[in-house]
């Protein structure tokens, strides 16, 4: 599975700098796409995720 950050990390606050870090964490230890997704979802529903950061696969984003 190839990995792609787009563009770079700015740490304007605590709380963005942890969730970055879980998010970097989430990605390297999933082992295949539909783990990463499931990751993903679950770090979203425990996280203010889409508050700070676009993501997705190509054209195809993970939120709804």
């Amino acid at each position: 599975m190839k990995v792609t950050i787009e563009h770079s990390f700015c740490p304007y606050c605590d709380e963005v700098t942890e969730l970055y870090f879980r998010i970097i964490n989430t990605i390297l230890f999933s082992g295949n796409e539909a783990e990463l997704r499931e990751s993903m979802r679950q770090l979203e529903k425990k996280t203010p995720l889409d508050e700070y950061f676009t993501y997705g696969y190509g054209a195809r984003h993970l939120a709804p």
